[in-house]
This record gives structure tokens, C-alpha cells and sequence, in this order.
């Protein structure tokens, strides 16, 4: 029987996307010729070697099994050529290999939606559900009603933070069941090293990530419950912030500017400062929101009616706009020009600031007035109003804290003005 020369090997159909299924194809080379046909067999780049033609068995994927079955046809093919006599037609061999794999199709594919197995592309698919309003809001006060648009934009960002992990990784994407304690810590390292961010913005991404994880988790795409361990820690990071007291809030008040902008920025400024709203509800007041002495609104983020006593600051801030609140601004404005306020108004002493890069607190030295922002405002009236002595609950129904907890994170209160709180507080009891 002559001794006919041949060779059997395997290839993919892709091997770009390391972490998406692909089909395996068989080439068989013999006498100048060569057949290719499907196999059947369906598997990740990153698990099989083209070079040693070898497949990589791991806790996640079973190697074993499937090198089972390259070696059922490698071994058919083998059996087909040793009881050849002369080389074959290559229509006969392709017939038979497809035959034996019984199939008719040249590449079986397996179509399934990447949603329902990775992680990246299930994040896109829950910012268009968000979107579109398919998917609401689970649970709280808001529950069965649609995200807005900011809660749907921090989840974009989060997205594009991902897909430039996956970049960085040379991968498509994440298989649910790779999400575990070696990618957290692999992600860590590359947010915090690489990327420089700070572990305030770390603590919002874990919060996004485990979120996603748990609603696939729920909808039975996978069974992976690692995010779950205390592997996955969402950082309980507190930001170094500053308010403004009464004493600065006055020199604000009473500065003496020229510039209409400014100007318009520190009575903007002041409103926040004297009612405790988020920005986008005290930049658009108007006296259409004032009755029998109070401001009345409608909370854009809460959507709960808030009512806030109007300050004599405020009247003064009216009086001067020609009895009105003063026009709208942009955040970004106010932020650009309220730094410029607070320095002419004497706000520039040295400051000592805790900053977190990389995952880690540094100290810089710099202008007080350079720190102040349309979020010291709020802060600054939670803070004012606590040292009065006000009842948290009270100052919480404004702000829209939901817990007292959080509240007492959110104002800015030292040991020592605390200590000073207590003893105001025992002298009007007459101790």
C-alpha cells in the first residue's frame, strides 16, 4: 500500500476577538490540494494554540473535552487516508469529513447576542434600555419611573471606562464568568496606575459594576456571584471639601465688584448659599417660586415638593436684580467666575487640601478661593444651618439627604466646632 503524504490541522474562523467563541476548522492537505470544512466545534481564541495546535484547559473552560473531540476528527481523517491507495478527489474527501461531521454547512456558526454572555455588551444594552425606558427604576421612592438623564450619563461614562479597559487588554470584551477576583484586582491596577483616578471615582465604577453583574445575574445569563464577595470593596472614600461659615459668606456679600459677570455669579452664588438647593434648582428660580415668605419648588433630582424660608440675604440678592432672582447661568461659568468673587472678597489664604490620584492621598498647598465651586454652596448652607443647631431632619427635607447618616458625611464639621455646638447648646438649656 503506498504511502500517501498528508496533513491534518486546525485553525479559526477569527482569532482578533480572544474572549468571543469562534468555529474551529479542520485543513486537509494532501498532493498539492487542500479541503477545509467546519468541525462543529465552537471555541475562544485565547484557549486554543494555532502553532502547538493544543488546547488550554482552566478552571473556566473544559480543555479536556474538547481536545476529545479535534482528536475524533483528526482521527477519521487518518482512517480515510490509509485506506486510499492513491490520493483521493479533494469533492470526495470534503463529502465525507462533512458527512462524518453531519453537517452540510462549510462554517456551523452559534449565534447567540453577546449581551447575554459579556459584560461590556450587556452594559450597552442596559444605557439603551435606560434610555429608551425599558428598563426603570427597581426600587426607592422613584421606583417603576425612568432614570434621568444624569443617572444614564454617570452610566455612560462607566461604559466608555470598560470599553477602554477592553482596549487595554486586547479583548472585545469580558465573558461574565471572567469577572472575578483577578479581573477586580487587574482593573484596580489600571485605573488607579495607569489611568491616575481617584478612589472616590473607583468607589462609582464598582457601584455601576456590581449593579450590571447583579441584574445579569438575576436575568440567569450567568451564575457568577463573585461580585458579591468582599474581594469587590466599593472604597468608603470621603472627598476633602470645604464650606463657607457666615463671616465669609458676608464678605461675598458685601464685595465690592465692578464686572456685571461677577456680580451675576456671586448673587447666583448666594442663592445656593441661603436655600440649600442643587444647582439646577437654584439657578433657575424665579419669584413665581416665592409665596407668603417662602420659596416653594418642585426638586428636580428628588421630585418632592421642597419648601425653604426666605433668607434676608436672599431679599437683599432680589432687591438688587430689580426684584427679581437673577437670570440663569451655566454651571461651568459660575464655577469659573466664583473663584474670581472669592478672591476679591479675601478668600485667598493658603489652604492645606487632601487629593486622592492614583488611588492614594496627597497634600497640596493652595488658594482657598481656588476651591470653592456651585457645590460649596450647598454645602455650605447644610453645614451653616447644622451649627445653628437646626435639627438634621429639618435641614434634610431641603437638601434631600436620605439618610442621616450620609448627611453628617456631607456637612463639614470639625471636632472643635462641634465641641463649641454642644456647649451653645448646653448654655441655652441653662447648664
Amino acid at each position: 500500500m503506498p504511502n500517501l503524504r498528508y496533513s491534518v490541522r486546525f485553525n479559526l474562523q477569527q482569532n482578533k476577538l480572544k474572549n468571543k467563541k469562534t468555529s474551529l476548522r479542520c485543513i486537509v492537505r494532501f498532493n498539492n490540494e487542500r479541503v477545509v470544512f467546519g468541525t462543529n466545534i465552537q471555541i475562544e481564541p485565547r484557549f486554543f494554540n494555532t502553532k502547538s495546535q493544543s488546547v488550554r484547559n482552566s478552571a473556566i473552560f473544559n480543555g479536556k473535552e474538547v481536545t476529545k473531540e479535534i482528536n475524533k476528527v483528526a482521527d477519521y481523517v487518518d482512517g480515510l487516508f490509509e485506506g486510499y491507495e492513491s490520493y483521493p478527489d479533494t469533492n470526495e474527501v470534503e463529502r465525507l469529513c462533512k458527512s462524518f461531521i453531519g453537517t452540510k454547512d462549510d462554517e456551523p456558526k452559534e449565534v447567540r447576542d453577546p449581551s447575554k454572555t459579556h459584560l461590556v455588551a450587556f452594559f450597552e444594552d442596559t444605557v439603551k434600555k435606560m434610555k429608551s425606558g425599558a428598563k426603570r427604576i427597581p426600587k426607592g421612592k422613584r421606583r417603576g419611573q425612568k432614570y434621568k438623564d444624569s443617572s444614564i450619563k454617570n452610566y455612560e461614562t462607566v461604559l466608555v471606562l470598560f470599553k477602554k479597559y477592553a482596549a487595554y487588554s486586547k479583548v472585545e470584551d469580558f465573558p461574565f464568568e471572567d469577572v472575578n477576583e483577578k479581573f477586580y484586582d487587574s482593573f484596580q491596577a489600571y485605573f488607579y496606575d495607569v489611568l491616575r483616578y481617584s478612589a472616590g471615582y473607583f468607589a462609582t465604577v464598582i457601584k455601576n459594576l456590581k449593579s450590571v453583574m447583579g441584574d445579569s445575574l438575576k436575568g440567569k445569563l450567568h451564575t457568577n456571584d463573585t461580585f458579591k464577595s468582599d474581594h469587590f470593596v466599593k472604597p468608603d472614600y470621603e472627598s476633602d471639601t470645604i464650606y463657607l461659615n457666615v463671616d465669609q459668606l458676608d464678605k461675598i456679600n458685601n464685595s465690592d465688584l465692578d464686572l456685571p459677570h461677577l456680580i451675576h455669579a456671586r448673587d447666583v452664588f448666594l442663592v445656593g448659599c441661603w436655600t440649600g438647593l442643587r444647582f439646577s434648582d437654584f439657578s433657575t428660580l424665579t419669584l413665581e417660586d416665592i409665596e407668603d415668605g417662602f420659596i416653594r419648588i418642585m426638586s428636580e433630582k428628588m421630585e418632592e415638593r421642597v419648601t425653604i424660608p426666605l433668607h434676608p440675604v436672599l431679599k437683599a440678592v432680589i432687591e438688587r436684580n430689580g426684584g427679581d432672582f437673577p437670570p440663569p447661568i451655566s454651571n461651568q461659568k459660575l464655577n469659573e467666575n466664583i473663584k474670581i468673587v472669592a478672591r476679591l472678597s479675601g478668600l485667598s489664604k493658603k489652604h492645606i487640601v487632601k487629593k486622592n490620584k492614583g488611588g492614594e492621598d496627597i497634600y497640596e498647598e493652595v488658594n482657598f478661593c481656588s476651591l470653592v465651586t456651585t457645590h460649596t454652596a450647598r454645602r455650605s448652607f447644610a453645614t451653616n444651618m447644622f451649627k445653628l443647631g437646626i435639627p438634621t431632619l429639618i435641614i434634610m427635607a431641603i437638601t434631600g439627604h436620605t439618610t442621616e447618616k450620609s448627611f453628617l458625611k456631607y456637612i463639614r464639621v470639625n471636632n472643635e466646632e462641634k465641641a463649641q455646638i454642644m456647649r451653645e447648646m448646653w448654655k441655652k438649656l441653662g447648664w
